[in-house]
């Protein structure tokens, strides 16, 4: 599971400048010596909204403070660089962290590897391992094409607690 960081920046003062926000966090999680790790989700509780779904939230990779994304939920998501490996991330590791969905993106690698079969009409399901845990991912398309997974076209999914993973376009 993702550590979760708390800081504590006045958003007012960088109202258009979020890259200075970002940067104050940075600032205080390296003044405090906190230990912090790629994937960890960043928590601003001065953040107006904190606590409403993902706002305040961000996250922690290169060394560097960013945003989470919009897409595919406007609530926030783990951003697309931040991806699910057979060496980083299991498709559970923000979970409980992130609110509101379990959108996660898959390495190429991972993608790659997935052989899709029409299970019923419009519902395709491939298996694979990932970090020695077996996982199903399922798909429901009126025109699926397994080409569109390698492409990274169904390449954010939402998992639930049983291993099955939904990709969705």
């Amino acid at each position: 599971m993702a550590n979760t960081i708390v800081v504590s920046i006045d958003c007012e003062q960088f109202v258009y400048n979020t890259d200075k926000m970002l940067d104050a966090m940075k600032k205080q999680i390296k003044r405090r010596n906190i230990k912090v790790f790629d994937g960890d989700v960043i928590e601003n509780d001065k953040d107006p909204v904190y606590g409403y779904r993902n706002n305040g939230k961000y996250i922690w990779w290169d060394d560097c403070v960013h945003e989470l994304d919009d897409y595919p939920d406007d609530y926030g998501t783990i951003p697309e660089f931040v991806q699910i490996s057979d060496t980083q991330f299991n498709p559970y590791y923000w979970i409980d962290v992130i609110d509101h969905n379990s959108y996660v993106w898959f390495s190429q690698e991972i993608l790659d590897r997935l052989k899709f079969e029409c299970i019923c009409e419009n519902e395709y399901q491939a298996k694979t391992s990932i970090q020695g845990t077996e996982y199903t991912f399922i798909v429901t398309s009126d025109d699926f094409d397994e080409n569109d997974v390698k492409k990274g076209c169904y390449n954010f999914s939402t998992i639930d607690k049983s291993g099955i993973i939904y990709m969705m376009d």
